[in-house]
């Protein structure tokens, strides 16, 4: 019992110590980030300088990044970065995210889907233009079908109605051709005079 409050005493002396040591080489490893040369680092000072930043340490109290999630960030590794983290590190270097990534050599997420819907959009376009062309095409070609059509009605009843004011004279006309083609001027063979009973017929 009489060496328990040195044995206390030495635990807090361990614990106070133990927080020196990690104060310490956590310095250290800030120390150590600042001399780090990253591959975006030259940009991203010329953006600190601007906003009157002096080192990444104010960086970090600025975005509440931690060390680790800034170096990714410097490292151009936005990705591994949390949407709120990307925000507030593009707010405090004054940039959109969408500029934060471009800066770092990212495409704008923002700009890959405008441009798909653009694309997209593109070939819709082109693909009614096809379509309205086809159909404008078939719809000529009906109408001039539809207008030979009617030609050949028309030329057809010409006919018939010129047939039937000429009468009977034209058929014995078209039987006497017929006789004469069959070498026979005075006798009306029986097949072309059958061809001429017939289209009298139909005249009459």
């Amino acid at each position: 019992m009489v060496h328990s409050p040195n044995l206390f005493g030495f635990g807090w002396l361990l614990l106070l110590a133990s927080v020196l040591l990690i104060a310490k080489i956590s310095g250290a490893d800030t120390d150590a980030e600042e001399r780090m040369e990253l591959p975006h680092d030259s940009l991203l000072r010329d953006r600190l300088n601007e906003l009157g930043i002096a080192n990444w340490k104010e960086l970090r109290k600025k975005t509440g990044l931690s060390t680790p999630r800034l170096l990714e960030a410097r490292r151009g590794s936005l990705e591994k970065l949390t949407f709120s983290e990307v925000n507030r590190l593009a707010s405090t270097l004054n940039w959109t995210p969408a500029e934060l990534r471009s800066s770092l050599g990212f495409a704008s997420t923002d700009d890959e889907q405008v441009k798909s819907l653009s694309t997209a959009i593109s070939q819709l376009q082109q693909l009614s233009d096809r379509k309205t062309t086809e159909v404008s095409q078939l719809q000529q070609e009906r109408e001039q079908l539809q207008q030979k059509l009617q030609q050949m009605e028309s030329e057809k009843t010409a006919t018939i109605s010129q047939l039937q004011q000429e009468g009977p004279g034209t058929a014995i006309a078209i039987a006497a051709t017929g006789n004469r083609e069959a070498g026979d001027p005075g006798g009306v063979p029986a097949r072309t005079g059958a061809t001429a009973l017939a289209v009298t017929a139909t005249l009459l």
